[in-house]
């Protein structure tokens, strides 16, 4: 559902996102780039025994995933 800036939903949804201007690629492109901090938004970053000690260190673009276990 779409909404005002008092969450009041719009009577007609589709009018309204037929209202929404579109974004050019390269507009899009660009507020992505800034987003993640200037890393692929698909990339997947590792974090290593370091990053766990001191996740205030983790660069930007970080992309958090479990730690692996191995089984015995």
């Amino acid at each position: 559902m779409f909404g005002d800036d008092k969450l009041q939903s719009y009577p007609d949804q589709w009018t309204f996102l037929q209202s929404i201007q579109s974004l050019s690629p390269f507009l899009l492109e660009s507020i992505i780039q800034k987003a993640s901090a200037g890393a692929h938004p698909l990339d997947v970053a590792f974090i290593t025994e370091e990053d766990e000690r001191e996740p205030w260190n983790r660069p930007l673009g970080y992309s958090w995933r479990p730690p692996h276990h191995r089984h015995a």
